[in-house]
């Protein structure tokens, strides 16, 4: 074979593994020998060297590259985090710090039965949600995820800017504007009730009300200018009666009666009760009243006289009788002394004044 420059060899576009190659072999540096090895051998005794690349791009369709994420750590100084090294499908994020989220797929969820997802905002931060074309909201699912209830807040028109707490206490459900509910142990201040259903308040004050209705167990008083009568008691039953002429049925009872100087029109009887008495008479006892002679009677000082009262007095003697009168009263006729046994004697007085001289009698005896 002629010797020739390296240069001046024909080029082999297509090695393959069987081709020979020349190699000076110098090992350790002891001595120098040109050697022949196949393609094959040379490169599989590169592969196995320990070399720093610089400046090299590495096609990966037609290379691989082996090693872990710790490994690859270890190769890039601007990393942040720690960890497994992350891929767009179904990746497991430990503890992540994440600035803004976008998610393309609709959900978040735990893969793990049991285990709550925790949003916590630092300091005063809070959680948002944002409003696009519609009103911020919230939908809350049933466990079969066939319905919903949706927390949304106000429209932009509203200009609603505020805070609302939910309620202190034990576990319980809001009240809505639609919802039937019970309210227990609340307060309303100045409430304004549309055609409320009342049950029996325990208590309370109804002032400017009208169209009250009166059912049995009311108490209290209710007065003429909130639609009552002002009655604070009552005596017998029927209806309640009004000062502007009033009509009574059955029998009315009354300590005494002022009619201010009007007359009683259409009477027919004035019936009276009948007591017995004493000598001495008491003017505010009954009109009309017996008394039996048994002995001598001495009418003396009468009591609670007033101009316009009067009194009729039937005398019975069991015997022949003196009467003394009460020698301040005024006689028309004659003065009786004495009664016959067996008689009968009609005494009437009328007082025209409060002193016993105020008093004109009368006297009959039966023949």
């Amino acid at each position: 074979m002629v010797n020739k420059k390296i240069t001046d060899l024909t080029n082999l576009p297509t090695p393959v593994a069987a081709d020979v190659i020349a190699i000076v072999d110098d090992v350790g540096g002891a001595g120098v020998a040109t050697k022949k090895a196949t393609l094959s051998n040379a490169l599989a005794a590169y592969d196995n060297q320990t070399s720093t690349l610089e400046n090299k791009s590495i096609d990966l369709t037609d290379n691989t590259l082996t090693g872990t994420s710790a490994e690859l750590a270890t190769a890039i100084s601007d990393e942040t985090g720690s960890g497994l090294l992350v891929f767009g499908t179904s990746p497991t994020l430990i503890t992540p710090v994440l600035g803004t989220l976008t998610i393309n797929a609709n959900k978040i969820e735990s893969i793990n039965a049991g285990v709550a997802i925790e949003l916590a905002p630092k300091t005063t931060g809070v959680v948002t949600v944002i409003g696009n074309t519609n009103d911020g909201a919230i939908t809350l699912n049933c466990t079969s995820n066939t319905h919903g209830q949706t927390i949304k807040s106000q429209p932009h028109s509203a200009t609603a800017t505020n805070t609302m707490l939910l309620p202190l206490g034990a576990n319980s459900t809001l009240v809505s504007l639609v919802s039937t509910d019970t309210l227990t142990n609340k307060t309303l201040t100045s409430p304004v009730l549309t055609t409320p259903t009342l049950g029996t308040p325990a208590s309370g004050t109804f002032t400017t009300c009208t169209g009250l209705p009166i059912i049995a167990g009311t108490t209290g008083t209710l007065s003429v200018a909130r639609g009552g009568t002002g009655v604070t008691g009552s005596t017998g039953s029927g209806s309640v009666v009004l000062s502007a002429s009033p009509t009574f049925t059955g029998t009315a009872t009354t300590a005494s009666l002022d009619v201010a100087g009007n007359n009683i029109d259409n009477v027919q009887n004035i019936i009276h009760d009948v007591s017995t008495t004493t000598t001495t008479l008491d003017f505010n006892a009954d009109q009309l009243q017996e008394i039996t002679a048994g002995g001598t009677l001495t009418f003396g000082t009468t009591s609670n006289k007033g101009t316009g009262k009067s009194k009729t007095i039937k005398i019975y003697a069991s015997g022949l009788r003196t009467l003394n009168m009460n020698a301040s009263w005024k006689f028309i006729g004659v003065e009786p002394t004495s009664i016959a046994s067996g008689k009968t004697a009609i005494l009437t007085l009328t007082c025209f004044g409060t002193a016993e001289t105020d008093c004109v009698a009368a006297y009959a005896v039966e023949a």
